[in-house]
């Protein structure tokens, strides 16, 4: 009698990418001309550019194969003589066939965060000045983000399996010939799960605003004639993010398993035969290609716009021909691009077998009892999802997940 047990797992290959950029820029500029005299010049102006870039790049070349025999039968006993009426018996262990198949591989996730304080901040203060007074102030902020995520997955995940415990032979016994089989189960789990991209920008998830609302506040108090004020507060926001997914996956299962096919012939004393149970059963399921992106705008405590701007600008007991100009220039740009590919095939092949026994041409009686021969699979398939969410409340939703 020989019983051979297999068991195997194949473990999972994980390729995950984490990119969490600072803050960006924000311009502050503030500028005071107080008691001044005639032909006063005034010059004040501030900068401030970001560039941040992320690009994630991912590739898994996988391939798990599971090729096993497990047997327990093919077992003979013929032409024996039981003196206490026991002839020949075949009594076999159980053959099973377990195998688990993972694939973890190519997850990015990137936060972005934004300025803590408002984008361009241009305050200008002109009191008590003298005649021909100029007075040019400025505030500038550039913020540019880019987040490129590629993932390539393919994976192969093959499982090839044979169970026995049947296949005995009692024939020509003296005592009667008897045969009982264990189980023959094969069982397979085959999981991928490849290919997803989580992009915060700005906000919760990105820790705090992209970018605040501008603010100019000009005042202009007790000037003399001829004066010239211009002051300007500008803030330029651009995101990018782009994200492509190519996964192609294979799974396919071969299972058979057999207790039957055994013989109790020509015994004297009996023919019994008894098989156990024929089991086949795979689940097989692929989970790929996702991509969240979101893009927040809950700075300045709202929920709103991406971006907003006040124009604060007061003008007090001037003088004759006063030049005054005040501006604020928003500009915001936001591009987001998913392609995606998914090719995937599942297979299974099964066959599960408790009968064809024979019980033939014995003295004192004959009994063939089989169990069950099943044989099921389930497949799964999800792929191909895009979740986008840009400003207001869903915005800030995919931006705060992304910090998970």
């Amino acid at each position: 009698m020989r019983i051979l047990k297999t068991n195997t797992l194949v473990s999972l290959l994980t390729a995950a990418s984490i990119a969490v950029a600072p803050g960006l820029a924000f311009a502050d500029n503030g500028t005071a001309v107080i008691n001044s005299g005639d032909n006063a010049s005034v010059t004040s102006s501030t900068n401030q550019t970001s560039h941040v870039a992320v690009s994630n790049s991912n590739t898994a070349f996988t391939t798990q194969s599971v090729n096993a025999d497990a047997n327990s039968g093919g077992n003979t006993a013929n032409s024996n003589i039981g003196l206490n009426g026991g002839g020949g018996t075949i009594l076999t262990g159980a053959a099973n066939i377990g195998a688990q198949m993972g694939v973890n591989a190519n997850h990015n996730v990137t936060s972005v965060s934004g300025a803590t304080s408002p984008a361009s901040s241009n305050v200008t203060d002109v009191v008590n000045t003298g005649d021909n007074a100029h007075v040019n102030t400025t505030a500038n902020t550039s913020n540019v983000v880019q987040v490129d995520n590629s993932n390539v997955a393919a994976v192969e995940q093959a499982f090839k399996a044979k169970a026995n415990s049947g296949l005995n032979v009692a024939n020509k016994n003296i005592g009667g010939g008897t045969i009982g089989t264990g189980g023959a189960n094969i069982g397979a789990t085959m999981g991928t799960d490849v290919n997803h991209n989580t992009t915060s920008v700005g906000g919760f998830g990105g820790l705090s605003g992209l970018s605040n609302g501008l603010v100019n506040g000009t005042s202009i108090t007790n000037t003399g004639d001829h004066s010239t004020v211009h002051s300007s507060a500008n803030s330029n926001s651009t995101v990018g993010v782009s994200n492509y997914n190519h996964a192609l996956v294979n799974q396919g299962f071969f299972g058979a398993s057999n207790t039957g096919k055994n013989a109790a012939n020509s015994n004297i004393g009996g023919g019994l035969i008894g098989t156990g149970a024929a089991n086949v059963g795979a689940t097989m399921g692929v989970s790929a290609n996702s991509n969240v992106t979101g893009i927040d705008s809950s700075w300045s405590g709202g929920l709103g716009t991406l971006m907003s701007g006040d124009n604060l600008h007061d003008i007090i007991n001037t003088g004759d021909s006063l030049d005054s100009n005040t501006s604020v220039n928003n500009t915001s740009s936001v591009g987001v691009s998913n392609s995606q590919f998914l090719a995937s095939t599942q297979y299974q092949w099964s066959h599960s077998n408790s009968g064809l026994n024979d019980a033939v041409s014995n003295i004192g009686g004959t009994g063939i009892g089989t169990s069950v021969a099943n044989a099921g699979g389930t497949f799964g398939i999800a792929g191909n999802t895009n979740l986008t969410g840009i400003g207001g409340f869903f915005g800030d939703l995919l931006s705060l997940m992304g910090m998970f």
